[in-house]
């Protein structure tokens, strides 16, 4: 009778758990889909090595502008704290002689991305970078706010308290 118990208590735990992380998870913005392909598609396909589709999906990229950006944003973080971590693994795993590569897939075609939108992501990034924490997250946000910055022939401002965070996790020739 008392095993029975806790098997059931056991079982409403986890119930309850997986409950929990369905209603409270990791959610992400909706995905934009433009001319019939989702977002992610069109990210991808900036990586393809024909220079007819890659500039296919920059120009729609371009085209998505800032309804691209709330997603963009969160993948780019998402991406960011991912290396991050297989970073830390594989420098863990370097101490005992174990190759690894802390290769992310996905992480360079969302900065490319975000580039690709261009100016009207530059509003998110600030907001991404005002609010992060981690290195990574910062020095992927700032290096792509370098790169539209370069691409655009108009000012980019960020505000004093971005530039400051910036500063100290960037190296001073980058800035």
């Amino acid at each position: 009778m008392r095993r029975r118990r806790i098997i059931w208590a056991g079982l409403a735990l986890v119930i309850l758990g997986v409950a929990g992380w369905i209603a409270f998870g990791d959610k992400a913005p909706p995905e934009p889909v433009y001319q019939g392909r989702k977002l992610s598609v069109w990210i991808e396909a900036t990586a393809s090595p024909n220079r007819r589709e890659s500039d296919e999906a920059n120009a729609a990229l371009h085209d998505i502008g800032s309804k691209a950006v709330p997603f963009l944003l969160y993948q780019l973080e998402k991406k960011s704290l991912e290396w991050h971590r297989h970073d830390k693994f594989a420098k863990a795993l370097k101490k005992m002689h174990i190759a690894h590569d802390p290769f992310v897939p996905g992480l360079a075609q969302t900065i490319m991305a975000t580039v690709a939108v261009g100016p009207p992501a530059l509003p998110g990034l600030e907001k991404l970078l005002e609010k992060s924490t981690n290195e990574e997250v910062l020095r992927d946000g700032y290096c792509a706010v370098y790169l539209i910055a370069n691409g655009t022939t108009n000012q980019v401002t960020l505000s004093p308290a971005t530039w400051k965070k910036l500063k100290s996790v960037v190296p001073p020739p980058l800035l």
